[in-house]
């Protein structure tokens, strides 16, 4: 070898990017490469090296004579920090709402690389994944910038990087391949390293979180967190603690049938909120609905019928989201039932007919209706499944009921029951009996029952528009001066200890009589016996 190409392997040798101790690193940290024919050290440096002229590292390294002359079949080290690395690109695989790139919104399918910003509104989500197949979830208000999406030439080893500015992402990463893989989350307070889990980390403006659900992560290169485990990252430093368990969700139906959802909450230990998420035909990917509550109940609107599953997360006074619980329900409330007409439940009827009554629902092509007793709505009294008005007039006897209305579409569909009108029938008020006319009172008698009291009305023509007397009375009995000679008319109406005024009775007709002395009576035969 000349004096000139001493000198120049010197010079490369010392301009190479590791120095010589790391050239021992042990071999899980180098890329072994099965050497082929008519391979050099050079033709392989000129391939995969991101500096080919380092070539005279890879000869130190593996003890190689000859640079130009390999064998073919051996194994060459090549240290992962030398290899070229060729930019990637992330894939948008769905959207949902108002998400925005750095050059305008984005669509599913659209290619990302580095640099790019992914920024979504509220109730927005970006769905993304990268080329080692990991996917990351951006969050509703969140902002994620895309800083690093490498592969190391001539391997499967992948590099990522994700800065999360403002918002949440959740991500589940696919088992890194090699060493020098790498995926990770920074944010202002912290970087987060992945290499193969499932997590979720979040910035605030103050703080960072990290939730890890599967395997483990590493916060600021030194802070291990693993599976059930969340950390809260600011300037105070990394502080670690257990996930909150997973929430109860008995309580949670199975079915819906109004259009406002009401999903109650469980008390779970230790929460100081829950985060509720709603999975349609999307899945939990792109949720049909997400609120974050610190009540007990979680009340969401305007989504369609349809099967549905919720997830629950209790979080924790440090803001962190604990391990989640399924369940599915499914909403079933169209078409709407018509709104009742009249009295709401609870209420008295005194009659012998009883009207329901409902307004029109547009989708409805009919409606059915079911009015029940004491056995209640597995064996009604009173069951129609056809009714096209908006009225029916039905003979009951007097007695506790409750009823019900649906709407019923023109092709079959039927929508759920109303809710449940409860009232009470009472008989017609008994008209007061005969009453008994002495010489000086009338004595009036009605049927009446416990509590009631009573307005009895007296007037001399049927209508009772010229009412001679008005009496109010606690029993069911009544004592009037007897009126003067002619026709009269008498009715009652009671009122329950409740305050229910129940209908007049129909009137009842007696006649007074003129008075005659009896001594009159005898006139008219004396007159004929002096003819």
């Amino acid at each position: 070898m000349t004096h000139r190409h001493t000198f120049l392997r010197r010079l490369l040798l010392a301009a190479s990017f590791l120095p010589l101790s790391a050239l021992a690193a042990p071999a899980g940290e180098m890329l072994e490469l099965q050497i082929a024919e008519h391979d050099t050290l050079i033709s392989i440096s000129q391939r995969l090296l991101a500096r080919p002229a380092q070539w005279p590292r890879l000869q130190e390294l593996n003890g190689i004579a000859d640079p130009q002359r390999l064998k073919p079949g051996s194994t060459l080290r090549i240290p992962y920090a030398l290899l070229r690395s060729e930019p990637q690109q992330a894939r948008v695989e769905s959207v949902l709402g108002d998400v925005r790139g750095s050059k305008g919104p984005l669509l599913a399918g659209v290619q990302l690389a580095v640099n790019e910003v992914i920024s979504t509104g509220p109730g927005a989500y970006a769905v993304l994944v990268l080329p080692d197949g990991s996917r990351c979830i951006v969050q509703p208000d969140s902002r994620t910038r895309i800083e690093l999406l490498q592969r190391l030439r001539g391997t499967e080893v992948q590099q990522s990087r994700l800065e999360v500015s403002r918002g949440r992402i959740e991500t589940k990463v696919q088992p890194q391949r090699g060493p020098a893989a790498r995926y990770e989350i920074r944010t202002p307070t912290a970087v987060i390293g992945v290499r193969g889990t499932e997590f979720r980390a979040g910035y605030d403006g103050m703080a960072a979180r990290v939730e890890v659900t599967e395997g483990a992560v590493a916060a600021n290169q030194q802070q291990r967190i693993a599976a059930g485990e969340g950390a809260v990252v600011d300037a105070r430093g990394v502080r670690t603690e257990t996930l909150l368990p997973a929430p109860a969700t008995a309580a949670i139906p199975a079915l819906f049938e109004r259009p406002l959802l009401r999903i109650p909450l469980p008390e779970t230990a230790g929460a100081a909120a829950h985060r509720v998420i709603v999975a349609g035909p999307g899945g939990f990917a792109l949720p049909a609905a997400e609120q974050l509550v610190s009540g007990g109940e979680v009340r969401l609107a305007d989504l369609p019928d349809g099967d549905y599953r919720v997830r629950l997360r209790a979080v924790s006074a440090s803001g962190l989201e604990g391990l989640h619980s399924e369940t599915a329900f499914r909403l079933k409330a169209r078409p709407e039932p018509p709104f009742v007409s009249g009295d709401r439940s609870g209420g008295k009827i005194q009659a012998e007919r009883v009207e329901f009554s409902w307004t029109r629902n547009p989708e409805a092509a009919r409606y059915r209706l079911q009015v029940a007793g004491p056995a209640g709505f597995e064996a009604p009294v009173f069951a129609r499944e056809d009714l096209t008005g908006s009225s029916i007039n039905v003979a009951l006897a007097p007695g506790e009921y409750q009823w019900r209305l649906g709407s019923v579409r023109a092709d079959g569909d039927r929508g759920p029951w109303s809710d449940v009108v409860s009232f009470t029938l009472k008989a017609p008020q008994g008209p007061p009996a005969t009453p008994a006319i002495s010489d000086d009172e009338v004595v009036l008698a009605w049927p009446a029952e416990p509590g009631q009291r009573f307005e009895v009305e007296m007037a001399q023509d049927l209508a009772f528009n010229q009412i001679h007397s008005r009496r109010e009375t606690q029993e069911a009995r009544l004592v009037l001066p007897k009126p003067e000679p002619g026709q009269w008319f008498v009715r009652v109406r009671a009122t329950d200890p409740d305050g229910f005024v129940g209908q007049w009775s129909s009137p009842q007709q007696f006649e007074i009589e003129a008075y005659r002395p009896w001594w009159l009576l005898g006139v008219p035969v004396l007159l004929l016996l002096a003819l």
